[in-house]
């Protein structure tokens, strides 16, 4: 999937060379941006945000793994597993 992405610094546009906006893969900053949205963060799709900062802090949620991965395909990110490891990793696939 390609599309605009952010500075990961700055949060900016990412302006490239000639002055115009960079248009590439952007599937690992649409994941970033689901895992740590709260829901309600998006207002066209209150659902949508898969809270991986109270999965740190607290009871692990045995539904959260399949929940994510749905999200992620929501978004057009081809996410076959998700898993969030004892020791605090998320992995996705």
């Amino acid at each position: 999937m390609n599309g605009l992405i952010t500075d990961t610094n700055t949060g900016d546009l990412l302006i490239g060379r000639g002055k115009q906006a960079e248009i590439t893969g952007c599937e690992a900053q649409v994941c970033e941006s689901v895992l740590l949205a709260m829901r309600g963060e998006f207002k066209e799709f209150p659902l949508l945000g898969a809270e991986v900062r109270q999965q740190l802090g607290g009871c692990v949620d045995p539904f959260w793994p399949q929940e994510t991965k749905k999200m992620l395909r929501a978004c057009k990110v081809a996410a076959e597993t998700v898993r969030l490891n004892e020791d605090g990793t998320l992995t996705i696939e």
